[in-house]
């Protein structure tokens, strides 16, 4: 059984995960277009580190996903900050990367893709 995030980002999804596997140091593995669509992605597979994340294109109006976010723990502070430099880079910062009492480093914030993330290292 597998379960993972799936990503609705409103017409930037191949952006994102080109964005995504650079940042992770990862591959998108599949990548389909709608066939009416064919600038915009039905479906999408990003493989990073035994990470999982998938995505597609969703209406604007169908992007009203709320109480969620992408937990992320790396191996290292050094990498933590490295990846949510890179990740809020074009994004807004809620909680700047810092110590935590489960965490050598912690920090929270929403990329630029709308996609909010927590990055521990």
């Amino acid at each position: 059984m597998e379960m993972t995030p799936c990503l609705w980002l409103g017409g930037r999804c191949h952006d994102a995960f080109e964005t995504y596997a650079k940042v992770l140091g990862g591959d998108v593995v599949f990548e389909m277009p709608f066939a009416d669509a064919p600038d915009r992605v039905q479906f999408a597979r990003l493989e990073a580190g035994g990470l999982v994340l998938h995505g597609m294109d969703a209406h604007p109006s169908d992007l009203e996903v709320q109480g969620m976010a992408i937990m992320l723990a790396l191996d290292s502070a050094a990498e933590a900050e490295r990846v949510f430099g890179e990740l809020m880079a074009d994004g807004t910062i809620t909680a700047p990367m810092g110590p935590s009492p489960f965490a050598e480093r912690f920090g929270m914030g929403t990329d630029g893709f709308g996609v909010p993330w927590m990055i521990s290292g």
